[in-house]
C-alpha cells in the first residue's frame, strides 16, 4: 500500500471516529464502515484467506490460521485461535489490515526496543544485498545487546543517542562511526514514518573526530615501480620452483585497475588477444547472509552502468594474461581466474594466496584493491587522459578516479617541477 492510500485510510477511520463522538453516527455504522474499509483494503492487496483448520483440545473444538509473516504485526509467523471459522476469519482479516496500513497497537509500540526497530529496519529496506550485509554486521557488533540496543524506542531521549556514539567512538574509526550513525538513523526514520516515534535524536548527534579510532589501513598506499619490478622477478622466480600459480592474479589487475570481483568473473571468451581487448560483462560479489548465516557469492552482477565497458589491454597486460593462460593451460576452465578444480576462488583464497606471495617476495603486503589505485595514480601521473582512465576503470563520476583513486604522491618530483615552474 502507497503512503497517500495509507494517509486516505486513516483520514477516513478519523472521520468516522469524530462523527460517532458528534453524534451523527452510531457505534454500529462506525463498526460496519471500518468492515467495509478492512474489505476493501484487504481486496486491493489481494489477500487470501490462508486454509482454517480444526482440533478439539478436551472437549473444545478450536479453529486457527497460520497468519504468514507478510501479514503478522509481529513480523513473526504465528497461530490464530477462535472458537468458530468466522471468529478466525474475522480476527485475520483484522490482524492483516492492520499489518498492511502499518497500525500497531500502542501497547505492543511501547514493548519496541531500539535493536528490534534496527534489525526489522534492515529485512525491510530496499537495498542491495552487499549492503544489508554491511548493516547486519554493524548492527551485530554495536547495537545488538547494547545498553542502547536494549532501551524502549518510546523511552529514547536525545542524550542516549549522544552516549551511545561517544561509548563507541574511542573503539571504532570515523568512517565506521558514520556508517553506525547512519543505519540507527534510518531505522529512527523508518520508526517516525511508521508512527512509532515522533521525532529522529540521533540527526543532531556529533561525531568527534579526534576521539576516534585511527584507521591502520593506509589508504593512500600504492606500489612503487622498485616494489612492482620485485614482484614480478619474484613471481617468475616462483613458477619456476612450482608456487604460486595464482600470483599471476595480481599483475592481471594491476596492470588493467580492474576490480577483483570483475577479475573473478572474467571469462576467456571476453579476452580477445588478437586486438589487445578485454570486454567487462559482468562482476562477482561476496557477502554475509546474517538472516540464513551463510555466505554468499553470485556472479552475473555489475557495480554500475559503466562498469560495462571494454578495456586495450596495456604490453604489460597482455603479457601476463598470456602467462596466466599458459599457466591454466591443463585446467578445463572457461574463467580466467580458477582453483586447481576449474573452480571460481573466493576472495578469502586469492587473498591468502597473494599474501603468502608476498611474504615470499618480502615486500610489505597491500591489498587487492591497492593494484586499481596504483594503476589509475601512475596513469594520471604519467599524463594520461583522466576522462580514459576514469572510462577504464568503470568510474560513475570523473572526480571519483581523481580525488578518490589518484593516490600518486612523489613529492620529489613535485619540488623538482616546482623548481622549474618558479625559476625567473
Amino acid at each position: 500500500m502507497s503512503e497517500s492510500q495509507h494517509a486516505s485510510f486513516v483520514k477516513n477511520l478519523d472521520i468516522l471516529d469524530y462523527m460517532m463522538k458528534s453524534g451523527k453516527i452510531t457505534s454500529e455504522d462506525v463498526s460496519k464502515a471500518n468492515s467495509k474499509i478492512i474489505e476493501e483494503v484487504l481486496e486491493m492487496e489481494k489477500v487470501t484467506i490462508p486454509k482454517i483448520m480444526s482440533r478439539t483440545k478436551g472437549s473444545i473444538q478450536q479453529y486457527y490460521i497460520n497468519v504468514p509473516s507478510c501479514y503478522s504485526k509481529t513480523g513473526q509467523r504465528h497461530q490464530l485461535v477462535c472458537k468458530t471459522e468466522s471468529e478466525v476469519i474475522n480476527e485475520f482479516k483484522k490482524e492483516a489490515y492492520a499489518t498492511i496500513t502499518r497500525q500497531t497497537n500502542q501497547e505492543e509500540i511501547e514493548k519496541i526496543t531500539v535493536q528490534e526497530i534496527v534489525c526489522k529496519f534492515i529485512k525491510d529496506s530496499s537495498i542491495q544485498e552487499t549492503s544489508r550485509s554491511k548493516y547486519y554486521g554493524l548492527y551485530k557488533k554495536y547495537v545488538k545487546s547494547s545498553d542502547f540496543g536494549f532501551l524502549r524506542l518510546c523511552n529514547l531521549k536525545y542524550w542516549h543517542c549522544e552516549e551511545f556514539i561517544g561509548a563507541i567512538q574511542g573503539s571504532a574509526t570515523y568512517n565506521t562511526l558514520l556508517q553506525v550513525k547512519s543505519v540507527v538513523k534510518q531505522s529512527f526514520d523508518y520508526a517516525i514514518s511508521r508512527d512509532m516515534i515522533l521525532r529522529n535524536y540521533m540527526t543532531g548527534v556529533k561525531i568527534n573526530i579526534n576521539l576516534c579510532k585511527k584507521s591502520e589501513r593506509n589508504t593512500e598506499r600504492i606500489f612503487s615501480k622498485d616494489e612492482i619490478k620485485s614482484l614480478e622477478d619474484a613471481c617468475k622466480k616462483a613458477w619456476k620452483e612450482k608456487k604460486f600459480r595464482n600470483s599471476v592474479v595480481f599483475f592481471c589487475q594491476l596492470f588493467t585497475g580492474l576490480r577483483i570481483g570483475e577479475l573473478l568473473a572474467l571469462q576467456w571468451e571476453n579476452v580477445d588477444f588478437e586486438n589487445g581487448l578485454i570486454r567487462i560483462v559482468e562482476g562477482r560479489k561476496e557477502y554475509m547472509d546474517y538472516i540464513n548465516h551463510k555466505k554468499v557469492r553470485i556472479n552475473g552482477v555489475v557495480k554500475n552502468q559503466q562498469s560495462l565497458r571494454t578495456i586495450r589491454l596495456n604490453d604489460n597486460a597482455m603479457y601476463w594474461f598470456r602467462e596466466l593462460k599458459r599457466r591454466n593451460v591443463n585446467i578445463d576452465s572457461n574463467y580466467v581466474v580458477t582453483t586447481k578444480n576449474g573452480n571460481i576462488p573466493n576472495y578469502n583464497g586469492i587473498y591468502a594466496t597473494i599474501k603468502k606471495f608476498f611474504d615470499y617476495a618480502m615486500i610489505e603486503y597491500g591489498g587487492t584493491h591497492i593494484c586499481r589505485k596504483t594503476n589509475i595514480s601512475m596513469r594520471i601521473a604519467s599524463g594520461d587522459n583522466p576522462v580514459n582512465v576514469s572510462k577504464d576503470a568503470g568510474h560513475k563520476k570523473l572526480t571519483t578516479t581523481l580525488n578518490v583513486y589518484n593516490k600518486y604522491q612523489d613529492i620529489e618530483e613535485s619540488v623538482k617541477k616546482q623548481n622549474e615552474i618558479f625559476d625567473f
